[in-house]
């Protein structure tokens, strides 16, 4: 169960601190409401809206827990058939508590004739660093598992270590695995590739690897049909088969 002060804290927080003070003067004064601890700001606004034109200063009696931080006033505007005047007043409480602010007032100021309107008193509940929570109730588990210092910077060094490894063993296959390919192209002949054309099989693999041999030689005829047929796509089984035999023969 929640202590005394919070729960008082919480109805104060939800309760509308404003009020208007002297309808025919329009000036409304309010608390923007908030969760406060000591050296936090609180914010007062006072607002005037009237039909008339008229001028208002807000007037907060000092307080000994309170500090004084800005007194700003906003530029006048006129919207929707009303001057619209704002006051904003910032203090900061020094210690935790309730606090309440009496005998706040406004001069009102409309031409040569100046009015004192009283306002009404602002209430709010400032939470100590202290506060403690009484409840009973069990408290859900950490989202995220705990881990000592020591422990994310040798798990980092294990996770790098890790992929350094990898990548060697990566390497290491794929080196073998060209070295493979290397071997298995280096038998390719002509003879492979007169068994593919004479069975029918598409031979445009075997022939792009023949055609990247250094050491197979080939006559200049021979070697315009083998590029026309795979990267021109004019494959020609028969012409092949003769042109391989002729260089067979030479």
């Amino acid at each position: 169960m929640r202590s005394f002060s919070t729960l008082y804290c919480g109805a104060l927080l939800l309760w509308p601190l404003f009020a208007f003070a002297n309808a025919p003067h329009g000036i409304e004064l309010r608390l923007v409401p908030g969760s406060y601890q000591p050296g936090d700001v609180v914010e007062i606004q006072a607002e005037m809206r009237r039909a008339d034109y008229a001028e208002f200063q807000l007037h907060v009696p000092t307080h000994p827990q309170l500090h004084f931080v800005a007194h700003t006033r906003e530029p006048l505007r006129y919207k929707e058939g009303e001057f619209l005047q704002r006051s904003v007043l910032l203090l900061q409480p020094m210690s935790a508590g309730a606090f309440k602010l009496d005998a706040i007032t406004a001069s009102l100021s409309q031409g040569e004739q100046a009015t004192e309107v009283p306002l009404p008193s602002l209430e709010f509940f400032v939470n100590s660093y202290e506060a403690t929570d009484d409840s009973k109730e069990l408290e859900p588990l950490p989202m995220h598992s705990f881990v000592p210092p020591g422990a994310s910077g040798f798990l980092g060094l294990v996770v790098l270590l890790l992929g350094v490894l990898g990548l060697v063993i990566w390497l290491l296959k794929r080196g073998s695995t060209c070295q493979a390919d290397t071997v298995v192209h280096a038998v390719d002949t002509l003879d492979d590739l007169t068994v593919l054309l004479e069975r029918g099989d598409s031979p445009e693999a075997l022939i792009e690897r023949l055609l990247c041999r250094s050491d197979l030689s080939l006559s200049v005829e021979l070697r315009e049909a083998l590029d026309a047929a795979v990267y021109a796509n004019r494959l020609d089984a028969a012409h092949l088969l003769r042109l391989i035999r002729e260089e067979a023969s030479r």
